[in-house]
């Protein structure tokens, strides 16, 4: 499942859903929907799942010198008391929800993902960390990919940091975890 979501400031006001597609695809659609609203590069950011099956199309990102932010769920957070930075990525959405912030799709799968998946403290570090998809998935639930798509185009740390990257130059390899300021 491929999900790309367009979000203006605090509202989500496109959504797309691909079913069984191949992610290059996915970033294709991405591409025509920013060209279709106009918007140039410099207006616009990319937030791509960096692990797995989507470190593998990255490279379309830079070559066509989008501003692309690449999400590594495993990555290190901004505050220690995270785990990892899909779990800051959750607490940071479950804040917006909870002050009113934000507006989503009326979508009941996104809805149902966003209100089922839990979280745990690691005994030994003290940090939270939220439910791996595998467990969420051996609980009989479907995987958390739209859930985990909003949270991803919400999550602030990236416009704070300025943790967008431009054309890879130096030794930056798509996939590391490292990023360079524009």
């Amino acid at each position: 499942l491929e999900v790309l979501l367009v979000a203006i400031k605090s509202e989500i006001v496109e959504k797309q859903i691909f079913l069984h597609a191949e992610p290059a695809s996915a970033v294709e659609a991405g591409f025509r929907m920013q060209s279709d609203a106009h918007w140039d590069n410099g207006q616009c950011y990319h937030v791509a799942d960096a692990g797995g099956i989507g470190q593998g199309v990255l490279f379309k990102f830079h070559r066509a010198q989008k501003q692309v932010y690449e999400f590594h769920f495993g990555g290190k957070p901004g505050s220690r008391d995270y785990e990892n930075q899909i779990t800051e990525a959750w607490f940071r959405f479950a804040r917006l929800a909870k002050r009113r912030t934000i507006h989503i799709p009326n979508d009941p799968r996104l809805l149902q993902q966003l209100t089922s998946r839990k979280y745990f403290t690691d005994d030994k570090s003290g940090k939270l960390y939220v439910e791996p998809k595998e467990d969420y998935r051996d609980r009989g639930l479907e995987s958390p990919d739209r859930a985990d798509c909003i949270v991803m185009a919400f999550y602030d740390r990236l416009q704070a940091s300025g943790q967008i990257a431009a054309r890879p130059q130096g030794d930056h390899r798509i996939g590391d975890s490292t990023r360079r300021r524009l």
